[in-house]
């Protein structure tokens, strides 16, 4: 498995106005595939992504985030039939930070159990440094 930033936000932004370009996350389920740690079917409404800012220190930066901070995965499909991506995809394009500092957007990818009662986390990963300014 393995999450990577397709489009990550300026690395300068304005207190409170809306982050250009928007996030873009992409999760690749292929390598675990290949470790034979996965049956081959993802159920991409059970892979959801969540946000969090955290400053320079890796600290939470509480309720500095705003816009939507959670997204189940759309699925990556081919146009080959016969390739399996096995990738899905995040987009988050309504985020703003309302504090002014250095800030690192956190994405957590978890997979929700088949009852919907609880999760795993499969991975984190944070974006490039974010300063902003009034």
């Amino acid at each position: 498995m393995s999450l990577r930033i397709l489009l990550q936000p300026s690395r300068s932004a304005r207190r409170a106005v809306k982050l250009e370009p928007p996030l873009i996350l992409e999760f690749d389920f292929s390598s675990s595939l290949e470790n034979n740690h996965h049956s081959g079917i993802v159920d991409w409404s059970r892979i959801w992504t969540f946000l969090a800012l955290v400053d320079e220190d890796g600290k939470m930066a509480a309720h500095a985030l705003t816009g939507t901070l959670a997204r189940s995965a759309q699925e990556l499909r081919s146009q080959d039939a016969a390739q399996d991506l096995m990738k899905g995809y995040f987009i988050f394009e309504n985020l703003s930070i309302r504090k002014t500092g250095n800030y690192r957007i956190r994405a957590t990818v978890i997979q929700m159990d088949e009852s919907a009662n609880g999760a795993a986390s499969l991975q984190q990963l944070d974006s490039e440094m974010i300063i902003v300014a009034n």
